[in-house]
């Protein structure tokens, strides 16, 4: 393996790459940057075969939208699969706006047009920390942005796709 520290004298230092690596390949793991595709992870855990993936796939193509959502208009899966799904995928917790009471001043911590670009919704502020209900928990450019914008701490739950 090539080393791709530099050290003082020009060359790279191996006990920096393996730091380095080390970090890198912890941060890909918690923040899921090397993840699979829904598609893959669904297929992998038999929840639908290869042939309802691609299904789900072509009216991706056609009519856009999530390919959870398409899935699930397709009468693949049902909505509360791909929560469960994904809140085991990713160690989140799922949950139900419909039954939660938000707090108005909490949903103005970020812009609507914030909000609509990564499918979340901040409903909850507490030590600093901001709880937003994303339906792509994984997104870390998203939860990113957010923890820039709003200069708080982000933990994230997964919810609905309707």
């Amino acid at each position: 393996m090539k080393n791709l520290c530099h050290s003082s004298k020009g060359g790279f230092s191996s006990s920096l790459l393996s730091s380095a690596t080390f970090v890198l390949a912890i941060f890909t793991i918690k923040k899921g940057y090397m993840k699979e595709r829904l598609g893959e992870l669904l297929l992998k855990a038999k929840m639908i075969t290869e042939e309802q993936l691609q299904q789900g796939l072509e009216e991706q193509k056609k009519s856009g939208g999530r390919l959870g959502y398409n899935l699930i208009n397709l009468g693949f899966l049902k909505e509360e699969d791909i929560l469960w799904f994904l809140s085991k995928q990713y160690g989140v917790p799922t949950i139900n706006l419909n039954s939660f009471d938000v707090d108005e001043d909490v949903v103005t911590l970020i812009p609507q047009d914030l909000s609509r670009k990564y499918s979340c919704l901040p409903i909850s502020l507490a030590a600093n920390i901001l709880t937003l209900a994303m339906v792509d928990p994984s997104n870390v450019f998203a939860i990113d942005d957010i923890k820039f914008f709003t200069g708080f701490s982000v933990e994230t739950v997964v919810t609905s796709i309707r």
